[in-house]
């Protein structure tokens, strides 16, 4: 069984986009608290299609928190250079809200930025993807 359920907040709002069949895929970021406080985030690659993209591009922006249901998948491909790569990211099958509007904007609202700290991801450039 490939079931994979995580709860936490995106780190910027989805990336939507346009497959040549007409189908939106949505791709966003999903930093995961550890189970103690001094625990490391784990930042997690989430990939959506169709409806649920839909979803993500009206409903989900970054700093809300959600729960996302699907199942782990490594994509791998080769790339021009002739070397591998791989990337694990979950296929989403349910996403859904953890917390309501107000709660999200009231806790983000006096937030700075200053001092926090951050994990830079590298945008993943489109041609290396395999599809």
């Amino acid at each position: 069984m490939n079931k994979v359920i995580l709860s936490g907040r995106l780190t910027k709002d989805p990336d939507v986009r346009i497959a040549s069949n007409d189908m939106k895929i949505a791709r966003y970021t999903l930093a995961v608290d550890g189970r103690k406080k001094e625990d490391v985030s784990e930042f997690i690659y989430c990939i959506c299609f169709g409806k649920k993209a839909e979803f993500a591009e009206s409903w989900l922006n970054k700093g809300i928190k959600i729960i996302v249901e699907g199942r782990l998948h490594i994509n791998k491909w080769e790339k021009d250079d002739g070397t591998t790569a791989s990337i694990a990211e979950v296929i989403v099958e349910s996403h859904e809200f953890c917390e309501s509007r107000k709660q999200n904007d009231e806790k983000y609202e006096n937030v700075s930025n200053e001092g926090a700290f951050y994990t830079e991801v590298e945008d993943i450039d489109e041609e290396d993807l395999p599809f």
